[in-house]
């Protein structure tokens, strides 16, 4: 659990410092693509496509870093990220949560695209932590995944 603790906080500063990095050379292009992937995710909650939508999750937010100018952070945090990925694949088995960070995604694109810095940054911050009743649950019954 302190190794889990560890990446999610690596993730979450640079995250949040990406969003700012973001958000100082956001413009209409870049909104435009932002907004293709949602329409694909979205796409892909609709055709009941998981795996799908598991991989342009991912997309989004490499696009983000991509688009700030800062592409090799992405790989910074990837190395975090991977700590909890099976993670994530479990708690979107549950369809509802799929919607839920389609929404949160649009809350940050769209907090972007207003230049409200604080706004991004609180739904980075509620979009991170969404996993954490997932991991408590899933360490509480599966604790040999954290061996």
């Amino acid at each position: 659990m302190e190794r889990v603790a560890l990446a999610r906080l690596v993730r979450m500063a640079v995250e949040l410092e990406i969003i700012h990095r973001a958000m100082e050379v956001w413009d209409a292009t870049r909104e435009a693509k932002l907004a293709e992937n949602l329409a694909l995710q979205e796409q892909a909650i609709n055709d009941g496509d998981l795996s799908a939508f598991h991989a342009l999750d991912y997309d989004f937010h490499k696009l983000i870093y991509v688009l700030s100018g800062n592409p090799m952070a992405f790989d910074v945090m990837l190395e975090s990220k991977q700590k909890v990925d099976r993670l994530c694949m479990l708690s979107l088995e549950k369809g509802s949560a799929a919607d839920a960070i389609l929404a949160d995604h649009r809350e940050i694109a769209q907090a972007m695209a207003a230049g409200d810095h604080d706004q991004a940054q609180a739904a980075v911050r509620k979009h991170l932590s969404r996993l954490d009743e997932t991991i408590d649950f899933i360490h509480k019954t599966h604790p040999n995944y954290f061996e």
